[in-house]
């Protein structure tokens, strides 16, 4: 029995590795690819389309997502975040200002992030019991503080609100997640 030459060995090796390789590269491209139509298709049928798809795509966890479950979970902690750092700039925006309408005004939002941050964790751990009629009644009650947060400056002659746009994506995730709930409660 002859030996196989060395560099036909080699070269034999090199085409096993690329093959193994490339079929592990075509398992991972059409896996993202999955992904992303299902991120796709689920944001579609949102308000706010462009919002969720960035949202998603910009989450680590959305490129492993294989249901639209995970996906509301992932917003619901985007909405979250976003309360979380809110409620932080508010109490930094409160202790700045001198007015004392604006520093109620403020202190009434830093309270409703504060309650939307509480019903969020609620909704998200209604949505793992798959409780989605009380997902969604956290995520309304939610949306409702951000706007009694928005009321609270327009209610104040002369005073526009700083927190008007970052009250508006807040509601914005929220409306999305409510949406995502929605569809699942479908199905």
């Amino acid at each position: 029995m002859n030996p196989i030459p060395t560099s036909r060995f080699f070269a034999l090796q090199l085409v096993t590795i690329l093959l193994i390789f490339q079929s592990h590269q075509f398992v991972a491209n059409n896996t993202g690819h999955k992904s992303t139509d299902l991120v796709t298709q689920t944001c579609e049928k949102t308000a706010y389309k462009d919002l969720c798809i960035k949202t998603l795509k910009s989450h680590p966890a959305s490129g492993h997502a294989v249901n639209v479950k995970r996906f509301a979970s992932v917003i619901m902690n985007a909405a979250s975040d976003h309360a979380i750092n809110m409620s932080t700039r508010i109490e930094e925006m409160l202790n700045k200002t001198t007015d004392s309408t604006i520093q109620e005004c403020f202190s009434d939002c830093s309270e409703y992030y504060v309650d939307a941050t509480d019903q969020l964790e609620d909704s998200l751990a209604a949505l793992d019991t798959n409780g989605y009629k009380d997902v969604k009644t956290w995520l309304q009650a939610a949306i409702a503080d951000v706007e009694s947060c928005q009321s609270g400056f327009k209610e104040q002659s002369g005073h526009n609100s700083t927190l008007a746009s970052e009250n508006e994506r807040f509601s914005q995730l929220c409306h999305i997640a409510l949406e995502i709930t929605n569809h699942l409660a479908k199905t």
